[in-house]
């Protein structure tokens, strides 16, 4: 939440964007390297790719959930009720990854683009893993709708 975040950091200045190194990856690297720790909390940058319209389960979004995350914001509660989400993402093979959200992202209720739009994603590569009879999957979040290239036509 918002407040515990404000209770917990120190704003120390911005980093110099030039010295910040982002790795060119397909996403079937990305999946080849799954097991790969060195890769977990890399910045990479990928290529071609688009939204396919599907969440993390598989499942066909519907048109009011094409958004990033659900995050209702809760005065009384004072913090977001939402839950993060991960949106599938595709290449021209067909190769399949998961761009995941926090609800307290500034643009968790952002649209999604179209799944006919097609950019460049940098995200931080990282695993997920959220029960133990279930493998594990590659997981990207971006920092803000910055990271999409191409995908709109002004980053709003």
């Amino acid at each position: 939440p918002f407040n515990e975040f404000l209770a917990r950091v120190q704003y120390i200045g911005k980093p110099d964007v030039n010295k910040i190194l982002c790795d060119t990856m397909t996403i079937a690297e990305l999946n080849s390297r799954i097991n790969d720790e060195t890769l977990y909390g890399r910045l990479v940058y990928i290529e071609n790719v688009h939204f396919t319209g599907y969440g993390d389960d598989g499942e066909r979004l519907k048109e009011a959930d094409k958004i990033f995350a659900p995050s209702t914001y809760s005065p009384t509660l004072q913090y977001n009720i939402g839950y993060p989400q991960s949106r599938q993402i595709a290449d021209s093979n067909g190769n399949l990854a998961y761009l995941s959200t926090s609800e307290y992202a500034r643009f968790a209720d952002y649209k999604l683009p179209a799944s006919s739009v097609w950019g460049n994603i940098v995200a931080i590569a990282a695993y997920y893993q959220d029960k133990a009879d279930r493998d594990g999957e590659l997981q990207l979040t971006i920092r803000s709708l910055e990271d999409l290239e191409g995908f709109f036509a002004t980053n709003e």
